[in-house]
C-alpha cells in the first residue's frame, strides 16, 4: 500500500467515528423530541415517569458520547442525572430539631462538619 491510501484509510476511520458519534447526537435528540414533545426553549425534563426515556437515551449514547457530552446536548445536569439513577447520596452530618438552631449553627462554623446539617421543622 502506498501512504497516500494510508492516509486516505486513516482519513476514513476518522469520519467513521464522526458519524457515529453524530448519530449518537441525532438519535438522543429525536428521542427526547418525540418522548416529550420539548420545544427548543430550554424547558426542563419532566418529572415522574415520564423521564425515563430520556434517561434511557443518555445511557444509549453513552457508547458513543461521554456522559458529560450527551448531557450537554439534552440540557441536563450531571448531578440531576446520578442523583435520578440513585448514584448519588446527600451525607448528613447531623440533625437538630428546630429549637437546637443555635447548636446546629454553631456546628456549621466550627469547622468540623462532613457532610449537610438537617433541621427538623414541626416535628416532635
Amino acid at each position: 500500500m502506498t501512504s497516500t491510501s494510508l492516509k486516505l484509510q486513516a482519513e476514513v476511520v476518522k469520519l467513521r467515528k464522526q458519524v457515529r458519534k453524530l448519530g449518537a447526537v441525532i438519535y438522543l435528540l429525536v428521542t427526547l423530541l418525540h418522548a416529550f414533545d420539548i420545544r427548543l426553549d430550554r424547558q426542563r425534563f419532566p418529572e415522574g415517569q415520564a423521564k425515563a426515556k430520556p434517561l434511557q437515551a443518555i445511557e444509549r449514547v453513552q457508547k458513543v458520547l461521554s456522559l458529560r457530552g450527551a448531557l450537554r446536548v439534552s440540557k441536563g445536569d450531571d448531578l440531576r442525572y446520578l442523583a435520578e439513577r440513585s448514584q448519588l447520596r446527600a451525607i448528613v452530618d447531623s440533625t437538630f430539631k428546630l429549637e437546637e438552631l443555635a447548636d446546629g449553627h454553631r456546628r456549621s462554623q466550627s469547622g468540623h462538619v462532613r457532610g449537610k446539617i438537617n433541621v427538623l421543622i414541626g416535628q416532635a
